[in-house]
């Protein structure tokens, strides 16, 4: 129980990040424990991180400032 309430802390902080300029990281809407399981709801996804680097968004100036950009959002969610 207490790993699962570190989890949903994790993904509520990063979440926040996510508000002030992290475009990569999933929002959380809410959790909650029901017959001892976890139930999570965060924002629908319409793309996986795969398919964004290999249509073609990563090239050039732009895609290294979002190379770079993805990369620190992937930093700031390890820090926690």
């Amino acid at each position: 129980r207490e790993r699962m309430l570190k989890e949903v802390t994790a993904l509520a902080e990063l979440s926040n990040t996510a508000e002030n300029g992290a475009f990569h990281i999933l929002r959380y809407h809410q959790a909650w424990m029901e017959m001892n399981k976890l139930h999570i709801v965060t924002e629908l996804c319409t793309s996986t991180l795969l398919s964004e680097m290999t249509n073609g968004s990563f090239q050039g100036i732009q895609g290294i400032a979002r190379q770079y950009q993805l990369l620190r959002e992937m930093v700031l969610a390890l820090r926690l």
